[in-house]
């Protein structure tokens, strides 16, 4: 296991915890057979971001988050972790 060492200081970290959240994402629908019926052309993938737990979110609520790809976007809270889910070998960094 590769370790980043960010990780481990966000599990050092107080007061906050990790959401997942949902985007739709524009796929070919040859490519996927997952694609949502309701548009055969997007595809639902949920990523993981760090939350304010005095911000008291739950399951469905909207929130603005910076994705590398579109910028601010607006996206739903398909989970709300109680305490923080940090992939301490995660190639990426926890927004």
């Amino acid at each position: 296991m590769n370790i980043n060492h960010n990780h481990i200081l966000s599990l050092l970290q107080t007061g906050f915890t990790t959401i997942a959240v949902s985007f739709e994402v524009g796929m070919n629908a040859a490519d996927d057979p997952t694609l949502r019926a309701r548009n055969r052309n997007m595809r639902v993938k949920e990523y993981t971001y760090k939350a304010l737990e005095s911000d008291n979110l739950k399951v469905g609520d909207l929130v603005v988050v910076d994705s590398p790809s579109e910028g601010l976007t607006i996206v739903e809270v398909t989970r709300v972790d109680a305490k923080p889910r940090i992939e301490l070998d995660a190639p990426f960094a926890y927004k």
